[in-house]
């Protein structure tokens, strides 16, 4: 039976590994930012949950990445640029669906390679962007025009 991802395994797992860590990094930069940005403070309640959750994430993955190759990640981001709160809002969302699918390839790779401790890792933060998506829309359809 053909598999639905074809991939190098570890090797593209490890590249992907390395840039989920340093999206995490962006996103706790970005969010941060966005935060300083909302016009009060219910908005920046909603956004500091997503805040805490990527400090989270980046602590797992790189602690996975430290377990699995011996040494600290080196990774670089660039800096997600925003000129208002609305267009802010609206990376935010887009980022963390696509950040979703990363999580979904990621969880489906681990399954193949038989690591279900790293399945219910990658459901867990795949599950959590999700959820930060749907806060950034409901944040964005709440700002009046």
């Amino acid at each position: 039976m053909e598999e639905l991802w074809e991939t190098d395994g570890k090797q593209d797992f490890d590249a992907m590994l390395l840039q989920a860590i340093a999206d995490e990094r962006q996103a706790i930069d970005f969010y941060g930012r966005l935060m300083q940005a909302a016009p009060n403070s219910f908005h920046r309640e909603q956004i500091n949950d997503p805040y805490q959750d990527e400090k989270k994430h980046n602590r797992w993955l790189t602690k996975l990445y430290e377990q699995r190759e011996g040494h600290a990640p080196e990774v670089s981001y660039q800096r997600v640029v925003f000129s208002n709160y609305r267009e802010g809002l609206r990376k935010a969302m887009d980022s963390e669906l696509s950040a979703a699918e990363m999580y979904r390839t990621m969880l489906v790779m681990s399954h193949q390679m038989h690591e279900m401790r790293l399945v219910e890792l990658f459901y867990m933060i795949m599950t959590d962007e999700m959820i930060h998506a749907t806060r950034f829309t409901y944040l964005r359809a709440t700002l009046r025009s």
